[in-house]
Order: C-alpha cells, then structure tokens, then sequence
C-alpha cells in the first residue's frame, strides 16, 4: 500500500502504533521531527529531511511533526484489515482509535 501525506508546517500526525503493519516512510520535501520508540517514556526524537528514510516496524509508537511544509511517501504492508490497523494514543485533532490496544 501507497500513499503521501502533505502535513503544513507546525501540524502533527497523531501518536500511534500498528499491530500488524510495517511502514517506511520517505521525506520528498520539507523538514519533520519524528518521535518513535517502543513506549511514550523512551520516544527517540529524529530531525528528518528530504530524502530522509524511516522504517517502523508494527508495534512501534510513532508520530509526525511538520517544521515546515512537508510531503511524505509511505509504503505499508497491506494484509487484509490494514486500513484498522491503528492505534492512536493521542491526536491533537479529536480522531479517536481506529482500533483498541
């Protein structure tokens, strides 16, 4: 599965994991700020810029910041239910958990 994400500058994806799905992620333009690692207590911040590549395997907590206007590409395992595979932790827009921990 493919697709591209615009996130605006100062914007952020929400917190969250996926059970089954392994993403990679390629910066095609802008500057981001990922936050990833096992648990909320030991997330590794990581300047990332174009070109940038970010593999996260399932399982792994993870989250988006745009420093300026940001064009990502990100490629994912597809097996069957990947659309409600994740997990959201926290979202600063009120979505809520496609699926439950």
């Amino acid at each position: 599965m493919g697709k591209l994400l615009v996130v605006r500058e100062g914007e952020q994806l929400s917190l969250q994991f996926h059970v089954h799905k392994d993403e990679t992620m390629v910066v095609v333009s802008g500057d981001a700020l990922i936050e990833h690692g096992p648990t909320v207590d030991l997330l590794v911040p990581r300047q990332l810029r174009a070109g940038d590549v970010v593999h996260l395997p399932a399982g792994v907590l993870h989250r988006v910041t745009a420093v300026t206007d940001l064009l990502l590409a990100e490629a994912s395992t597809a097996s069957p239910g990947w659309r409600d595979d994740v997990v959201r932790l926290a979202d600063r827009y009120g979505r809520t958990a496609t699926s439950r921990p």
